[in-house]
């Protein structure tokens, strides 16, 4: 497998990248945050 992104160019600008041929695989993706506000801002 190589180190190389295959999405950003030489550049390092995104692009888009052609996956119709890549095997379907299930993936899942997990997010956390923390979200800090004033009391006041909860309250309303």
């Amino acid at each position: 497998m190589s180190d190389k992104l295959t999405h950003l160019d030489s550049q390092g600008h995104a692009h888009m990248v052609d996956v119709s041929d890549k095997d379907i695989t299930k993936r899942t993706a997990t997010a956390k945050a923390i979200v800090l506000m004033k009391p006041i801002t909860l309250k309303k």
